[in-house]
């Protein structure tokens, strides 16, 4: 586990979306999706 990886977790958590959780991120939700999949 890393940081990325919890704080994508992190930001789906508070947002209740993927995509919301990307866009807070400044990315794609594919890259959160990947994240959260390696926890």
């Amino acid at each position: 586990m890393d940081r990325k990886q919890l704080k994508a977790f992190m930001a789906v958590v508070e947002l209740h979306s993927f995509s919301a959780a990307a866009r807070s991120l400044d990315t794609v939700q594919s890259n959160v999706s990947a994240h959260v999949a390696r926890l």
